[in-house]
């Protein structure tokens, strides 16, 4: 029996879920870790580790040794949109200079 963490999901596993959910009704089958990995704009080694933190959490499953076997045991369910993991542009103002000498 695998024991199930009780926390929530952070917002990088709520992302995956929700992508290994949409890419299995996109497609009909689970993705592989490298597609999902492209799909959310990660590396594959983070992609793996958020992977096995939903798997501890008890939000999705795989088979040993068993190829494209991720899929969505409990799904996400939120009010929000799906979470991107790319990061946003930063939109402040450039700094100035003052105009004037030397103070």
């Amino acid at each position: 029996m695998v024991a199930i963490d009780p926390r929530p999901l952070t917002r990088s596993e709520t992302a995956l879920v929700q992508k290994l959910d949409s890419l299995t009704r996109e497609k009909g089958y689970c993705p592989c870790v490298r597609e999902l990995a492209a799909a959310l704009s990660i590396g594959v080694s983070r992609c793996y580790v958020l992977l096995k933190n939903a798997q501890w959490k008890g939000r999705v499953q795989a088979a040993n040794n068993v190829a494209r076997s991720w899929r969505v045991v409990a799904p996400v369910v939120t009010a929000e949109p799906e979470v991107s993991l790319v990061k946003a542009k930063d939109k402040r103002k450039p700094a100035t200079s003052m105009k004037g000498g030397d103070v």
